[in-house]
């Protein structure tokens, strides 16, 4: 089982180095990464990539800058990661950060039923208290959660608005539900939104 981490990247060196260095801090080993800049990146940002040679770390560049709060560059390339049926996704931002323990106890959950795991966080928006997160709008942040891969992939990523991450997050919860599988809470606030 592994996880496949999407992270939709726009400047901000100094959080992506937060970033990185919270993934690479994980007790588990059994990541992949790509960071997807959206347009070109600048050289200080491509430094911060350079500091990290790690091969588990794969960095592209758009050729044009989308915008729209990355769902452009979440909607195709999530359809491009070349996971194995058990393997999850996780869909993130740069300036997010994760404990060290975060695949620890996101994976434990993990059974031949469970297709989807999410945990309480931490938010800017309100003064660092925790969310307890659910799968629906307002109410999860898209680094909170990860989704088995190919039911990911069949869902996709659609919608192009401010809640889309919400909108996703109901979209695989139902369908895990609908199909007879179940997702999983993890009460501990692993993931911080910056």
């Amino acid at each position: 089982m592994i996880l496949h981490i999407l992270c939709i990247a726009y400047e901000r060196p100094i959080e992506t180095s937060g970033f990185i260095a919270s993934i690479l801090a994980q007790s588990c080993p059994d990541w992949k990464m790509t960071i997807v800049h959206d347009g070109h990146a600048s050289p200080e940002f491509k430094r911060v990539i350079d500091f990290y040679p790690d091969p588990r770390i794969n960095f592209i560049e758009t050729e044009v800058r989308q915008g729209n709060w990355g769902h452009e560059n979440r909607k195709v390339f999530l359809q491009l990661i070349n996971g194995q049926p058990g393997d999850f996704v996780l869909i993130t931002n740069n300036d997010n950060t994760y404990l060290p323990n975060f695949l620890k106890y996101m994976f434990r959950t993990v059974t031949s039923k469970v297709k989807m795991v999410y945990c309480d966080f931490l938010h800017h928006n309100i003064e660092h208290r925790v969310l307890k997160a659910f799968p629906k709008v307002n109410h999860i942040d898209m680094g909170a959660f990860f989704v088995e891969i190919k039911l990911a992939q069949q869902i996709g990523f659609t919608h192009d608005e401010p809640a889309s991450d919400g909108i996703y997050a109901e979209e695989c919860y139902a369908e895990i539900r609908k199909r007879g599988f179940q997702a999983a809470y993890v009460d501990i606030p692993l993931f911080c939104h910056n």
